[in-house]
């Protein structure tokens, strides 16, 4: 029984999790454990009386404002449905519903005498729709100069300002019908307001929710802050960086990472809702199904008891993996940035930044392909297998890169070359690892933007707006990178071994060519890498869309070659 549908689905969920032990994950990362349901007439009965659960509150809010661009710009409706089946399973009643809001906002400008050709010149490129939402950029695309940024706010005074918030709401609910009526609006998101003044704050919220209740009655505000000048009842805050909500993955990087014990008790102590805010899907599935599942839990959860149902649910797995596992993601000191590791020069470096014991979590590799003989067929598995690798591979990437940078400081040419030597061929071997699962093919997400494309020219704007996020974004030159360089990296095929690999090759070299002149870094001419870049951000390089290679075969092979006795 269920008063909505989204209840009815999260209860069969709840039934495969619990009774069957099959969980339901998004294709990328392993997909539905549908397998492992036992066929009709041999499903597991629940007890006579049956179980009741219910939700300890209303809502369960999914994505972060920028979800849309990292993981949802290229997107087609087959791909939709299967989002919309996974969000129900988890329980998710209040999702974010950005893409396509440029069709209603180019109506509304419309009827206040802004020209089409004005509109295409002002909103943010496919893959960067999101950041033109939160004002810090607009025109971005390959016509258009970068330079044009930072969106004017039209003052909360002007008549205009509740003229057009009306506008939108009414031609949102034309478009839509009646909805939830929850509203969502940041107005500040990313950038700053044009005084330091509480009481103008307080005026600008109390025009926008006017905007919004004279478009719609029963209009409810979402936000992230901007508390004083919304009446009681009327506003539901966003906590996008705290203790009740799973925002982890800035732009969607890829890393094992997350804080299972904070979110098993975390959201209890602080019962409202709960909110899973990620910049991007398709990672770290264990984190967000217990993230969803918390929407259902009134007690704290034991997070080893947690982490063993998900391994027990997959037969012939070594149990002693439950404590790694607990370890890997119960990370207790500050957030922290994970770009990549290439930086300017300076005069001292950062350790790689690690929470967790390396030897436990290459120990649980050891255990993970020991097990493959019996579970290389479950998609799940080979997902896990590929993570699981790349990351006790990716920390001893950091520590060859450190290993480069001291050979340099101590004037040691040989040292240099050798460990950027080992480095580069790590990154090659790295590249083939993830070749070995879809969900970590660069391919897909150039191919599904070039095929949202409706001619040749949209096509190679469309590639470029990919190919553009996950590497050097916009406000560069040709001897300034761009402030945002590295923020969208991604661990994936081809990446790696085509533009990843060669811009580190490009710095190795200038560290051996400055020692062996004997002169200082030339930083300047170091910005060779940054040609690299625009070069490879305006390429037409195809990649595959389909894995290849053996993922138990390339990580066995590759945890003898670096990780059974590491030599650093």
């Amino acid at each position: 029984m269920g008063v909505t549908g989204v209840e009815i689905s999260a209860a069969l969920h709840w039934y495969l999790k619990h009774w069957c032990g099959s969980h339901i994950s998004w294709d990328n990362t392993g997909g539905a454990q549908l397998f492992l349901v036992p066929r009709a007439g041999l499903l597991p009965r629940v007890q006579d009386a049956g179980i009741l659960v219910q939700r300890p509150i209303p809502w369960n809010y999914y994505q972060n404002a920028v979800t849309s661009s990292y993981s949802f710009a290229w997107w087609d409706w087959k791909r939709w449905e299967k989002e919309i089946d996974w969000m129900a399973l988890q329980g998710i009643n209040l999702p974010l519903a950005f893409t396509g809001q440029e069709a209603i906002w180019q109506k509304v400008f419309q009827k206040f005498n802004v020209s089409k050709t004005d509109l295409d010149d002002f909103f943010g490129g496919p893959a960067f729709l999101a950041c033109s939402h939160m004002g810090n950029l607009h025109g971005f695309s390959v016509k258009s100069d970068p330079k044009l940024c930072c969106t004017y706010l039209l003052d909360a005074t002007d008549p205009l300002f509740i003229d057009i918030g009306r506008a939108f709401i009414k031609e949102q609910l034309k478009e839509y019908g009646s909805t939830g009526h929850i509203y969502n609006c940041d107005t500040f998101d990313e950038n700053t307001p044009p005084v330091d003044d509480p009481e103008y704050i307080s005026s600008l919220g109390a025009a926008i929710f006017r905007g919004m209740q004279s478009g719609d009655d029963n209009a409810v505000w979402q936000m992230q802050a901007l508390l004083q000048s919304v009446p009681v009842g009327r506003l539901v805050v966003l906590d996008l960086f705290a203790e009740v909500c799973m925002l982890h993955n800035f732009a969607g990087n890829v890393e094992m990472y997350g804080i299972l014990d904070s979110i098993a008790s975390g959201p209890v102590d602080a019962r409202k809702s709960e909110n899973s805010t990620m910049a991007r899907i398709e990672q770290n599935p264990v984190v967000y199904d217990l993230m969803s599942e918390m929407a259902f839990q009134h007690n704290k959860v034991d997070v080893e008891d947690k982490n063993r149902d998900i391994i027990v649910s997959i037969p012939d797995v070594d149990p002693s993996l439950i404590s790694v596992l607990h370890e890997r993601y119960n990370h207790q000191g500050k957030s922290v940035s994970r770009r990549a590791a290439i930086e300017e020069i300076t005069d001292s470096f950062d350790q790689p930044h690690l929470w967790y014991s390396t030897s436990e979590v290459i120990h649980a590799l050891e255990l993970f392909i020991s097990s493959g003989d019996e579970l290389s067929e479950s998609n799940s598995y080979r997902y896990d297998l590929v993570d699981l690798t790349r990351q006790a591979l990716a920390k001893y990437a950091s520590q060859l890169f450190l290993e480069v940078i001291e050979a340099y400081q101590l004037n040691d040419v040989h040292g240099v070359t050798c460990h950027s030597q080992k480095f580069l061929e790590l990154v090659e071997d790295m590249d083939a690892l993830l070749a070995c699962h879809d969900g970590f093919l660069l391919g897909p997400w150039l191919e599904s933007a070039k095929k949202l494309a409706q001619d040749k020219e949209q096509e190679k704007q469309f590639e470029w707006n990919a190919r553009t996020q996950i590497t050097m974004w916009f406000d560069n030159s040709e001897e300034e990178a761009s402030l945002l360089r590295d923020y969208g990296n991604k661990y994936w095929n081809g990446l790696l071994r085509d533009y990843y690999g060669p811009r580190a090759a490009i710095y190795f070299n200038f560290l051996i060519e400055s020692l062996e002149k004997g002169h200082d870094f030339q930083l300047k001419d170091w910005r060779e890498w940054i040609k690299l870049t625009n070069d490879w951000q305006r390429s037409r390089k195809a990649f595959p869309v389909e894995s290849t290679g053996n993922a138990l075969n390339t990580s066995r092979w590759l945890y003898n070659k670096y990780l059974r006795s590491p030599d650093t």
